[in-house]
C-alpha cells in the first residue's frame, strides 16, 4: 500500500537519523583504530618496563599501567558502541526502498529519473565491464609478449658465446632456445587475437579514439618479428618489430585505463543522484 503523506514524513524523520547513526559509525572506527595503535604502545611500554631490574627503575611504569589500563576501557566502550550501530547500514537500505516505493507511486517526474539513472548506470556498467575485459586481455598479450622476448634473447645469447667455450654445443642450444620461443609465439599470437576481439567489441561512441587501431598495429608488429625471427641476422629488426607491438598494447592499455577510470566515475555520480533521490 502506497505511503500517506504523514508516513512519508516519518520516513524522512528515519532516513536522517539513520544516516545520522551510520556517520557516528564511521567516526567511531576510526577513532577505535586510533585508540587499539595507541594501546598497543601502551602494552609494549608497559611490557618493557617489567623488564627491567630495579623498582625504582620500575616506578614510572605504573602511571603507563593506569595509562593502559583507561585506553582498554575505552577501546572497550567504542566497541560497545559500534555494535549498536551495527544495524544502521540495513536499516538504511530498507527505508531507502520505501522511499523510492513512494517517489515511484506518488511523484511521475522523480519516478522518470529513478528509471533514467538505471538505464545510465546500467549501460556504464555494461560498457566498463567490456572495458575491463579489455583490459585483462591487454595485459595478458603484454605477458605473452615479454615471455617470447626473452626466449629469443636468451637463444641469441647462447649462440653469440665464443669459440674456446664451445661455439657448436652454445649454437645448438641457442637454436634449441629459439625454437621454442617460436612454438611460444603461438600462444602470444593468440593472446594478441583476443586482445584485438576484446578492442573491436567496444561501443564506438563514448570511447577514446584508436584503441582498435593501436591493437590491430601490435598484432601486425608481432607478425612481422615473428616472420624476421626466422631470418638469419635479423636481430635488430625483430627487437624493433617487438618494440612496435609493446607501443601498440600498452598505448591502447593506457587508453582503456582511462576509459574506465571515466566509468567508474559516471558510475559513482549516477549512485549519488539517486541516493539523494530516495534518500540514503
Amino acid at each position: 500500500m502506497p505511503l500517506r503523506r504523514s508516513e512519508l514524513e516519518e520516513l524522512e524523520a528515519r532516513l536522517v537519523s539513520l544516516r545520522a547513526a551510520i556517520e557516528e559509525r564511521q567516526r567511531v572506527e576510526r577513532r577505535l583504530a586510533g585508540e587499539r595503535e595507541r594501546l598497543a604502545a601502551l602494552e609494549a611500554r608497559v611490557g618493557a618496563g617489567r623488564r627491567l631490574a630495579s623498582a625504582a627503575a620500575r616506578a614510572p611504569g605504573r602511571k603507563v599501567l593506569a595509562e593502559r589500563d583507561a585506553c582498554a576501557a575505552l577501546c572497550r566502550q567504542l566497541e560497545q558502541r559500534i555494535q549498536e550501530l551495527d544495524g544502521a547500514p540495513e536499516a538504511l537500505m530498507l527505508a531507502a526502498v520505501e522511499k523510492e516505493s513512494w517517489v515511484r507511486s506518488h511523484d511521475p517526474a522523480g519516478a522518470a529519473e529513478l528509471d533514467r539513472l538505471a538505464g545510465h548506470h546500467a549501460a556504464a556498467a555494461r560498457v566498463r565491464r567490456q572495458v575491463e575485459a579489455a583490459v585483462a586481455a591487454a595485459e595478458a598479450a603484454l605477458t605473452a609478449l615479454a615471455d617470447i622476448e626473452r626466449g629469443w634473447n636468451r637463444g641469441r645469447g647462447w649462440q653469440s658465446r665464443p669459440l674456446v667455450a664451445g661455439r657448436l654445443a652454445a649454437a645448438m642450444v641457442g637454436k634449441t632456445r629459439r625454437d621454442e620461443a617460436r612454438k611460444g609465439a603461438q600462444t602470444t599470437t593468440h593472446a594478441l587475437e583476443r586482445f584485438t576481439h576484446a578492442c573491436d567489441a567496444l561501443p564506438t561512441e563514448g570511447g577514446p579514439p584508436r584503441v582498435g587501431a593501436l591493437a590491430r598495429s601490435a598484432e601486425r608488429w608481432f607478425a612481422r618479428a615473428v616472420l624476421e625471427s626466422n631470418q638469419r641476422g635479423a636481430t635488430d629488426r625483430v627487437q624493433h618489430a617487438l618494440d612496435g607491438a609493446h607501443h601498440g598494447i600498452t598505448g591502447a592499455l593506457d587508453r582503456l585505463l582511462a576509459w574506465r577510470r571515466l566509468l567508474c566515475d559516471q558510475e559513482g555520480e549516477l549512485e549519488a543522484s539517486y541516493r539523494q533521490i530516495v534518500g540514503m
